[in-house]
């Protein structure tokens, strides 16, 4: 496999799925205005020309932040249990070849994925956690009464489809690398 520059690994693991935390935080968080109202972050700053700039410049370093955030945690959590998976089939009562890859070698867990596997396990972390910020907030608007049953029920399971989705994804390429 080809090395990869750091500002393509930089790019995939942490400012795509940092963005997509970020855009859940201005479109999710509320913002009180005049009469009553609220509206989201995203259209508060957009309707001050110095504001604006200033979040855009914020949203790229949280992105980063949050990016990384994601990544400590895929390391830490899901390959974490792939590693205790992996220790579990090495056990005597196991079927021994599962231990081992092709050609008889160890494959190694702890190895560095590619850009493409971290950007997809990355982003299932994110997706998560926007699904579930998502869902918190379909549940305290009213969820049914105030939401059609598409959006009130569609709008998580399609958030859950699709981090199953980008997991399986991420399962898919770290085999493959190995």
């Amino acid at each position: 496999m080809a090395r990869t520059g750091p500002l393509t690994r930089f790019l995939f693991a942490y400012l795509i799925p940092g963005a997509t935390l970020v855009c859940t935080i201005l479109f999710l968080v509320n913002v009180p205005v005049e009469e009553g109202y609220r509206i989201s972050l995203l259209e508060w700053s957009m309707d001050s020309d110095r504001v604006f700039p200033y979040l855009v410049a914020v949203g790229l370093v949280a992105s980063a932040v949050l990016g990384s955030l994601a990544q400590a945690a895929r390391v830490l959590l899901v390959d974490g249990w792939a590693r205790r998976r992996e220790a579990a089939r090495g056990f005597p009562g196991g079927p021994p070849e599962a231990a081992h890859g092709e050609g008889g070698e160890t494959p190694d867990p702890s190895r560095t994925p590619g850009p493409l596997a971290e950007l997809h396990g990355n982003l299932a972390l994110a997706l998560l956690v926007a699904t579930g910020w998502t869902t918190l907030k379909i549940i305290r608007g009213g969820g049914t009464t105030v939401f059609p049953g598409g959006v009130a029920y569609g709008v998580p399971l399609a958030g859950l489809a699709a981090c199953a989705l980008l997991f399986t994804l991420y399962r898919k390429l770290r085999a493959t690398e190995e």
